[in-house]
């Protein structure tokens, strides 16, 4: 059953998560930033450096879509998904080299996101026949459905207890606590808006996530811990924002923003400050992870 959030509780539910603090080491963790790249000739996997410089392909796709980087907290690794053969979830070293299937076809998989141990990955799937999420060991074994209602781009809570999520059922984000699945709707949006999209600060305090107030605009919000009513940070006249990331420091987060379909990357401060462009060019890019 869905729990509608009321204020206070709502206001308790993000101050715990604010107490708890992730403990796993990080190598290269903030120093690139993974996102996908449509060039017209497939989808591949590149990294960037927070400045712009350094920029490089990791995946080399021709022909096929390698989509939803997405770092190990250790910042050793990288998990994705690929249409290529057989499709389905991949990981590989943080350089692009040791790539490995995680699946064997069959089920549609999007979104992956690892824990914050490193232990698990949460993914959409299809394989329970919708698209929900699943939680899989880092080696793609013991698959545990987690949502059953419909729901997309999981991101853990800091200490692990919990996945927020795009909640398709509502249009908002909600909320499962894994032991004992208890689920909370967290955000309210307008009528006739939608929420989706979550990323949890890494200590926290505070969760992103993208606002659509009507079908042509969305907005980067952000709902700091122990407050009921998110704040827009970006106000971009045309155009819509997607696919927050924080920076693993916090302070910071990664963004898409597309107009007319083209899509860019930008960094931003928490606050909504120093706003910087980060790709641009003809190429589509798009779910950035730092």
């Amino acid at each position: 059953m869905m729990r509608r959030a009321s204020r206070a509780a709502l206001s308790v539910i993000l101050a715990l998560v604010a107490c708890q603090d992730s403990t796993s080491p990080m190598v290269v963790r903030g120093t690139r930033i993974l996102f996908e790249r449509d060039d017209g000739r497939g989808i591949s996997i590149y990294e960037i450096a927070p400045d712009g410089t350094g920029l490089n392909n990791l995946t080399r796709s021709q022909g096929s879509r390698d989509l939803h980087p997405s770092w190990s907290p250790d910042g050793r690794r990288i998990a994705f998904v690929s249409d290529r053969t057989p499709a389905g979830l991949y990981v590989m070293n943080a350089d692009g080299s040791g790539m490995q299937a995680l699946t064997k076809a069959d089920p549609v998989e999007a979104y992956p996101a690892w824990s914050p141990d490193g232990s698990r990955i949460a993914v959409v799937s299809s394989r329970g026949g919708e698209y929900d999420i699943w939680v899989v060991a880092s080696d793609g074994s013991n698959p545990v459905q987690i949502t059953s209602f419909g729901a997309e781009a999981p991101a853990w809570t800091p200490d692990g207890k919990g996945i927020a999520y795009t909640d398709l059922s509502v249009g908002a984000i909600g909320l499962v606590i894994l032991n004992g699945k208890q689920r909370y709707q967290i955000t309210f949006p307008p009528t006739g808006g939608v929420d989706e999209a979550p990323a949890w600060a890494p200590d926290g305090s505070a969760l992103a996530f993208v606002r659509a107030t009507d079908s042509t605009t969305r907005h980067l919000y952000v709902l700091a811990a122990g407050d009921t009513v998110p704040k827009a940070i970006t106000d971009f006249p045309v155009g819509s924002d997607w696919t927050p990331a924080w920076a693993p420091t916090g302070h910071q987060l990664v963004f898409a923003h597309d107009v007319n379909d083209d899509y860019d990357l930008y960094t931003i401060a928490e606050d909504g400050g120093g706003i910087q462009p980060l790709t641009g060019g003809p190429g589509l890019d798009f779910r950035p992870s730092w």
